[in-house]
């Protein structure tokens, strides 16, 4: 009985994720829609329009509301972890310090000089490990 409650709340669980999935993905093309809407709505169409347009105007503007929201992604990205702590190390591609190296690397290197130490003790070379 709890076994099969578990797989309809299981099998529940994974519909509803799958729903969650389409929904960010709807809302992805409904914000990609608006900023090409936004981009017809501002006008300045150049007379010849650029090779990756392929002479259409509507894919004219799609390819312009993608670069105005992945620049604006990417500003936004730099300001939302600099808002939480973590600033770029250097800007060229903007690479992070990675916060849990710093945190883990303590502890990990002790853990290493105790694993030495043990070693050491073992073959008797060196001190032996603290108690």
């Amino acid at each position: 009985m709890a076994s099969s409650r578990l797989c309809v709340v299981h099998r529940r669980k994974r519909i509803l994720g799958g729903v969650g999935k389409v929904f960010k993905a709807g809302a992805g093309v409904v914000l990609l829609a608006a900023a090409a809407f936004a981009s017809y709505q501002a006008g300045s169409v150049p007379r010849h329009l650029p090779g990756t347009a392929l002479d259409w105007t509507l894919l004219f503007h799609i390819e312009r509301a993608v670069v105005v929201l992945g620049i604006a992604g990417a500003v936004w990205l730099v300001v939302w972890r600099g808002l939480h702590g973590e600033f770029p190390v250097k800007f060229g591609h903007l690479e992070y310090a990675a916060r849990e190296a710093a945190a883990n690397s303590e502890e990990a290197t002790e853990a290493q000089e105790r694993r030495l130490q043990l070693i050491e003790a073992i073959i008797g070379v060196g001190d032996p490990p603290p108690e």
